[in-house]
């Protein structure tokens, strides 16, 4: 077999993926049996192009970015308009000192969400709509493959014939007009940041540097702790005026800390999945949403939100509607089964607005005017796969999804200050178009207990959940805060869901049925205002956990917060009991040094460094949270004992030799590890009595639920 090292150019920083790789620097890899290399090592070997076309005979086209990630795109010579089925690739033959990996895959039957799949070989995968994968080499180098999309066509990854292969489609007629993307592939010794180098220079390629989540802030209005009609609703189906309202004067007399609310879908007024009319349903609503909205605020709510789908509504208008008319001419129609897992054979034609920058600007700008009137202040846009389903025979999937995501970017970030969620979106005509919106949905969606439920990856129990959902954001966290969507404190399991949420960046809310909520544990996500208490990273599988997925060992996950870091402990898989070490090391991008470091439920202190291992035993479900906080000046501020990330508890922090200050961000027992008793305690400059043993300080901050200055001296 032919193979030869790629020649690293000069860097590329242009903003169109077409610029770079039209690049002059940018090298021809037309003969079959070219190869990428790392490290003097051959690592990819025999890329060879194909397509489904006959006559088409593409050619590969190879870039290295500033960031050391070669970027692979096919350069077309046929100027004729390639069929809807048409397909197209690079077949990668092998990859010499293969390990192991693990691939995200866009499963059947809704293909909505990703789940994360141990790859032993190289082809181990399934045909098409794997997302994104890493796999390790047997010198301990790390690969990632990030495929993209663009000229309307959108690429995969998969297998085929015994190789892997990226997958390239438009789903619709399509004139290839430039070269198309097909993956942005790096290496490295460090798997973090082997990721976050090839999604910097893919976003940078894209020209889209903007959706990398490091630009990107969490909106005040999605800081506090929510609370989601969805399931408290029976889906959507118990959805009222008063209901809402009922639920809520309930949650808030059982002093359960919620202060922002999505009205999730079951208030639109829709027959057969098609909308009827932008008016709310006017049985449940008969006095619109402002009433409601306003009651809400009324009642202490900071913030109110909206859902929506992404085609407007699950099955798009109803072009003889209301809203319908309105449109009239404005619409497109498509054919697809009535849901996914449909077994009759039957099809139906849907519609919704043509992806044409005017009618779409048009129609969200309009519709969010009328949202934030009525005192709308967050919007959650789901079924976002939808698109290729709209684009089959109609529009080039890329440029339809590009189309919508613009305009609801667009809008969302001139009426909510980009406060959306984004759902259903785990697909990358979705997630590589999210632009400067900042929350994504990461994991399928939670599903209440039930009796006998599985650890499937699919509809599984807490435990599926939550790893599906950490997994996920290795990926998924590059370009937005990781979503793990809501839970129910009432499920036997709800302390499983609390502490990753805690453990993570992203929103966090709940979906309570009002009298089934524990009040306690919410207050545990919480400081006094009812913002939620959260890390500054998504929470990420440990290193020596990477290509572990249900294995029945200890699972640990690590995030950042402040100064300092968490390790989540975890048993996940289907075993009564694991076992295992933890390591301060485990959280990766901790920096060096002494830390004191609190087992949150086992309540027990210690002293750590670079060196320091912990033995821990979990039963089924069990799980643990160790906070590191770093010894400065012979102190450590552990933060309040009763809140689940205990480290974002606290702010303000100035530390020197002599004194110690701070703000505690609600009441409770404020921790602080000293090496020796302080002379002086004072909370908000009055002197008061703490309890000191073995160099844990415990301060009671007990004087109602605010926020309070402390100082040690």
């Amino acid at each position: 077999m032919h193979r030869r090292q790629l020649i690293k150019t000069l860097p590329v920083t242009a903003a169109a993926f077409s610029t770079a790789v039209n690049a002059k620097a940018a090298e021809s890899l037309e003969k079959t049996g070219a190869s990428l290399n790392h490290g003097g090592l051959n690592r990819i070997a025999g890329l060879s192009a194909w397509s489904s076309v006959r006559g088409v005979k593409p050619a590969i086209r190879a870039s290295v970015m500033a960031r050391g990630t070669t970027l692979l795109s096919l350069v077309v010579q046929s100027r004729d308009t390639l069929p809807s089925d048409a397909s197209l690739g690079i077949r990668f033959e092998e990859a010499p000192g293969f390990q192991e990996g693990v691939v995200f895959w866009r499963y059947a039957p809704w293909k909505a969400w990703t789940k994360p799949v141990k790859m032993m070989r190289f082809d181990d995968l399934e045909a098409d709509d794997v997302q994104c994968a890493y796999w390790q080499y047997e010198d301990g180098t790390y690969a990632v493959a990030l495929p993209l999309g663009g000229g309307g066509f959108r690429t995969t990854l998969g297998a085929r014939a015994g190789a892997m292969t990226t997958v390239s489609k438009a789903l619709a007629p399509a004139r290839v007009k430039e070269t198309l993307p097909q993956v942005a592939i790096g290496f490295g010794e460090d798997l973090y940041s082997v990721l976050e180098s090839v999604f910097e220079d893919a976003m940078v390629a894209l020209g889209t540097p903007e959706n990398l989540r490091r630009h990107k802030s969490l909106p005040h209005a999605l800081t506090y702790l929510g609370w989601n009609t969805w399931n408290a609703s029976g889906n959507g189906r118990d959805m009222s005026e008063q209901w809402v309202l009922d639920q809520v004067d309930r949650l808030l007399a059982a002093k359960a800390p919620i202060r922002s609310l999505v009205l999730d879908d079951g208030y639109f007024e829709a027959d057969d999945g098609r909308l009827q009319s932008l008016v709310p349903n006017r049985k449940k609503f008969p006095n619109g949403l402002k009433p409601v909205v306003d009651a809400l605020k009324a009642r202490g709510l900071k913030h109110v939100g909206v859902w929506h789908a992404f085609n407007i509504y699950w099955n798009g208008m109803d072009p003889e509607s209301e809203i319908g008319h309105l449109y009239k001419g404005k619409l497109f129609s498509w054919t697809q089964k009535p849901s996914p897992i449909d077994t009759t054979g039957r099809l139906v034609t849907y519609h919704s607005l043509k992806p044409e920058a005017a009618v779409l600007n048009g129609y969200f700008d309009t519709y969010y005017t009328k949202l934030k009137e009525a005192g709308i202040s967050i919007v959650k846009v789901d079924n976002q796969l939808v698109a290729e389903r709209m684009a089959r025979d109609n529009y080039p999937v890329w440029d339809l999804a590009v189309a919508y995501h613009s305009a609801i970017n667009r809008a969302v970030a001139k009426h909510f200050d980009n406060a959306i969620i984004n759902c259903m979106d785990m697909t990358n005509d979705a997630f590589l178009n999210f632009g400067r919106t900042p929350v994504a949905r990461s994991v399928e969606d939670y599903f209440p207990y039930k009796i006998g439920e599985t650890y499937n990856l699919q509809e599984g129990n807490a435990a599926a959940h939550v790893l599906q959902a950490i997994y996920n954001a290795l990926y998924f966290g590059q370009v937005s805060f990781p979503d793990f969507d809501m839970f129910e404190t009432s499920n036997p399991n709800a302390r499983l869901h609390a502490v990753t949420r805690a453990a993570n960046c992203a929103p966090i809310y709940v979906t309570d049925k009002a009298g089934q909520h524990d009040v306690e544990l919410l207050h545990s996500l919480v400081d006094h205002e009812g913002i939620t208490l959260r890390a500054d990273t998504p929470l990420l599988p440990t290193r020596d956990c990477l290509f572990q997925v249900q294995a029945a060992r200890l699972f640990k996950a690590w995030s950042l917060c402040g100064e300092g870091g968490l390790l989540t402990l975890m048993n996940l898989a289907d075993a009564p009991r694991v076992s295992g070490k933890a390591y301060l090391t485990d959280i990766a991008r901790l920096p060096p040094g002494r830390y004191a470091v609190w087992a949150q439920f086992e309540e027990t202190l210690c002293m750590a460094d670079d060196e320091a291992s912990f033995e821990v035993t979990l039963p089924r479900f069990g799980h643990e949270i160790l906070r590191a906080a770093p010894i400065r000046h012979g102190r450590a501020v552990l933060g309040l004992k009763e809140k689940l990330n205990g480290l974002a508890s606290v702010r303000d922090t100035v530390s020197s030799p002599e004194h110690l200050d701070l703000i505690a961000r609600d009441h409770g027992v404020l921790l602080i590890y000293c090496e020796q008793a302080p002379s002086l305690v004072l909370v908000d400059e009055k002197p008061v009595k703490a309890d000191f043993a073995n160099r844990l300080l415990r301060i009671e901050l007990k004087d109602g639920s605010r926020a309070y200055k402390v100082s040690v001296r």
